[in-house]
Parts: structure tokens; sequence; C-alpha cells
């Protein structure tokens, strides 16, 4: 912009604005495994629409306002894995924060993180015996998964009544019985689940 002057001002002025015009981005996120598990591995993926460019900067990924973490972008894509979320549904977003051709945007999604299915099997040591008998009872705790060894207790019951509640170690809670009277005796193993685990 140029001033020409006039009968009070003859001094011409010019002034020079750039603007700079961003081209437009659409960010799109996935994650690999939704729903997954506390012990799941998952990796969200931001993508970035240019419209056929490849674009610079970074990515950042939060949980609600908890940052996950940052990642570059290649071209059009950014990742980030995460193993530590806890159990419930996660408001994901990506915000990319643009570079010197293409506008920041973002995008968001819902993680839900169940919990782990698990199985109880239990052994009773011996399976008869007389009056005098003391019997073992040993319950095997596993994550459908195959991931980790389920943390908290087996409640174990003999006849329907309560025999006692132990902490599972390793993924194996152990219980003396003792003696039984002559007869039949139906006995349980319940593991009573935690945060991450199902009973």
């Amino acid at each position: 912009m140029t001033y020409s002057g006039d009968g009070n001002y003859t001094q011409p002025n010019a002034a020079v604005i750039l603007q700079t015009v961003l081209a437009a981005t659409t960010a799109t996120l996935t994650s690999t495994l939704n729903p997954s598990t506390p012990a799941d591995a998952v990796t969200f993926t931001a993508t970035l629409d240019t419209g056929g460019g490849f674009a610079t900067g970074s990515i950042e990924f939060r949980d609600g306002p908890t940052v996950l973490g940052t990642a570059p972008v290649f071209g059009t894509v950014a990742g980030l894995v995460v193993n530590n979320l806890t159990v419930g549904d996660h408001p994901i977003t990506a915000d990319y924060s643009g570079d010197g051709t293409y506008a920041p945007s973002s995008a968001t999604m819902t993680q839900t993180v169940a919990q782990v299915a698990t199985t109880t099997t239990l052994a009773v040591s011996p399976v008869s015996g007389t009056p005098s008998t003391s019997f073992d009872l040993l319950a095997t705790v596993r994550p459908a998964n195959g991931a980790g060894d389920p943390p908290g207790t087996v409640t174990f019951t003999a006849d329907g009544q309560p025999a006692g509640t132990v902490t599972v170690v390793n993924g194996f809670a152990s219980l003396s019985l003792g003696t039984l009277p002559i007869g039949t005796h139906p006995v349980t193993a319940t593991y009573d689940g935690d945060t991450a685990f199902l009973g």
C-alpha cells in the first residue's frame, strides 16, 4: 500500500503486509485395539488429509487433559503407543500443531478399556478319604488373554459355607480344608476379581 501525498502531506509512505494463507487439514484418529484391556499395548494413529501434500510438525496425544505424548508427523501420519490405560472410557484427542504450509487440526475418539476375563480351576488333594483325612485346596487363576497374574483373593466354600479367603500369589491360592464328615461335599473356589481383572 502506497500513500501518494496531498496538499498538507507531501512525503509518500508505503506499508507492506505479508498475509500467509495456510492449507486446511483434516485429522482422523484410530486405535489398533478398541476395546482393549489394561494389559494391552494400544497404538493411536493420527492421519492428516492435506489434499495431497506432505506435512511436518508434530501431533500431541491426550487422554482428556492428560498428555500421553507427542509424535512427529511423517508425511501425513503420526503414531503413539500407550500401555498404561486404566479400565474405563478414555476421551483421546490428537492435536496437529501445523507448520508453515498446513493449518492445525484435531481429532477425537473414545478408547474403551475393559477388565480382563479370567478362568479359575480347583484341585483337591486327596480327592477322597476318611473322616480323619485332611484335604488341601489349590485354586489356579489365569487371565483369558494370558497376560500377567491376576492379583486379589480367592474365596473357598465347602458345603456352601465359607472356608476361607486367600490372597492370590503368582496365580495360585491354597487352603487347608481340614477333615470332613462322611459324605459328598461340594467345594468351590471363587476368584473375587480386582479393578483390572474380572472375577
